[in-house]
């Protein structure tokens, strides 16, 4: 028996969990980014007209998908809210915790499997 689960919104229903979801908890924790990896040595040796516009790209698909979800998310609650499922809203003090805790577990995971560029990630994307 399952009492509870972490599924990303806007993916529910893709899946079928709206069948046994009765309430869905809000803040949403985790968010889908785009991202773009590429060794420090290719970049350099790209045109920097080339870099720019790698640049202004990958800042629009991140936009459009960042909208995109927002979109999804928006709808498949107004459906879920039609089937009778619940979002029940956490008073700011709780949802700090509960968001809180979901980094700190995901980081603890990146810093486990990663040790040696974990701590360098968490740096990066910290500042």
């Amino acid at each position: 028996m399952v009492d509870g689960y972490t599924w990303p919104a806007g993916l529910i229903k893709d899946w079928g969990w709206e069948k046994v979801t009765k309430c869905v908890i809000q803040p949403g924790v985790y968010n889908g980014a785009n991202v773009l990896v590429m060794n420090k040595k290719k970049w350099d040796e790209i045109p920097a007209d080339l870099q720019k516009l790698l640049i202004e790209a990958e800042d629009e698909a991140a936009r459009y998908a960042k909208q995109r979800a927002l979109d999804l998310i928006k709808n498949e609650k107004e459906a879920l809210q039609k089937m009778g499922v619940q979002y029940v809203e956490l008073p700011p003090g709780d949802a700090k915790k509960l968001t809180d805790a979901a980094y700190s577990a995901l980081w603890d995971v990146i810093l486990e499997k990663s040790p040696a560029n974990g701590p360098k990630l968490k740096e990066m994307v910290s500042k």
